[in-house]
């Protein structure tokens, strides 16, 4: 009688612990992790509770025993004042604040967003290992983009919880080299004209954007250092990258140099090729060094008109017809089959019986592949087996004449 009299009136006093028959995982929150708890059995009736940080026995009878307590806390990670340097690749410092009961060996990663503020594809800026209230130390990587939407948040293992974001938006800069140009006017950007001394040589900018009192390194392709500086006048073709220090920070830029090779003419008397404006139209012209720079003030372009970067585009599906600086009589090159999955053969057609042709072949970026000199009019030259996928460009000059012609070269 005793026993059952105890049980009803511990139902009536505390409605948040359960009874009932075969129960053995209740819970007084939905989200709350127990640090402590049990159950009991009596008389046909088991008792289940789950308890607080603290508790106290209060009644006990027999094998049964009542408790009070309080309840736990519903688990959340918030991140604090995140005083992330806006610039480079830098050491970072993430504080944050817990509640709730983690294993001793949980681990807190702190991960930053987009620079949207999406965590669709977290970056890891560094962990801790713990259950309660620290600081990660961490670093921003050097793939991170610049931006300023970024966002932090701190992630825990054991349990898995997603904590809460940072409430600011947090700004990323990094140093950039604006697009070059060899020439004021009638030039592609980042692109060598070695075949006319005004343009032969570039000279590439690093822009901080912010950093304070910077350090600049510069290094070719291969990582040779070839100067220091905020500035750098280059003469070949190749991918140059700058690293720049300031405060402890560090971040690099790249930008990559082309080269377009315009010489013509012969190698006793060299001219140089436009891409002549006549009217509204434009035509290759092999003219004087010396007339250069006025053709390009009138809208001309140095370089022939086929072998503009802007104008080579990968997207060509189809042979082109030739382009040639116009000469007397027949002066032209036929190809086929083309465009040809294994190689090319290339008829030279001309009526000057008397000069020797030169022939060369220039990939996509303006560079060359192959040179053919001491060659006849009529000949027939069997070329490209070796050629991987792309666009070419045979160039064919006799003399003051020059034409050229579009190669496709198809996969297998």
């Amino acid at each position: 009688m005793f026993k059952n009299h105890f049980y009803k009136f511990i139902a009536g006093l505390l409605l948040a612990i359960n009874v009932n028959a075969q129960v053995t995982s209740p819970t007084l929150s939905p989200g709350a992790i127990s640090s402590g708890g049990g159950s009991a059995s009596s008389g046909g009736v088991q008792l289940d509770w789950v308890l607080g940080q603290t508790f106290v026995s209060t009644g006990a009878d027999s094998k049964a025993f009542l408790t009070q307590g309080f309840q736990q806390p519903e688990l959340q990670v918030w991140t604090g004042v995140v005083n992330m340097p806006d610039w480079g690749t830098c050491q970072v410092s993430i504080p944050y604040t817990v509640s709730g009961v983690f294993d001793p060996a949980n681990q807190f990663t702190a991960e930053l967003s987009d620079a949207d503020g999406n965590f669709a594809n977290p970056i890891v800026l560094g962990t801790a290992t713990g259950n309660t209230n620290g600081v990660i130390n961490g670093v921003v990587p050097a793939t991170v983009a610049a931006g300023t939407g970024y966002r932090v948040r701190v992630r825990s293992s054991l349990p898995f919880f997603l904590g809460v974001a940072n409430e600011v938006n947090l700004t990323i800069r990094k140093p950039s080299i604006p697009d070059a140009f060899a020439y004021n006017t009638g030039v592609q950007p980042n692109t060598l004209y070695p075949g006319w001394a005004p343009a032969s040589s570039i000279t590439l900018k690093a822009n901080p954007n912010g950093a304070v009192n910077p350090a600049f390194i510069w290094r070719n392709s291969k990582g040779k250092q070839v100067g220091v500086g905020a500035q750098l006048t280059v003469t070949t073709a190749d991918t140059y990258t700058v690293t720049v220090v300031a405060n402890g920070c560090t971040a690099t830029a790249s930008k990559t140099i082309n080269e377009l090779d315009v010489i013509c003419g012969t190698k006793q008397a060299p001219k140089v090729v436009i891409c002549q404006k006549i009217g509204g139209t434009f035509q290759n012209n092999c003219v004087l060094s010396t007339a250069v720079a006025s053709a390009l003030q009138t809208g001309s372009r140095l370089g022939a008109c086929s072998l503009a970067p802007a104008a080579v585009s990968p997207t060509i599906t189809k042979a082109e017809s030739n382009t040639r600086v116009a000469v007397k009589g027949r002066f032209e090159m036929v190809a086929y089959p083309n465009p040809s999955a294994t190689n090319f053969n290339i008829q030279l057609q001309s009526d000057n019986a008397r000069d020797k042709i030169m022939v060369r072949v220039l990939d996509m970026n303006g560079k060359v592949m192959e040179v053919y000199t001491n060659l006849s009019a009529q000949q027939v030259m069997h070329i490209g087996d070796k050629y991987v996928p792309g666009l070419y460009v045979v160039e064919m000059v006799q003399g003051p004449g020059r034409a050229q012609i579009k190669l496709i070269k198809q996969a297998n």
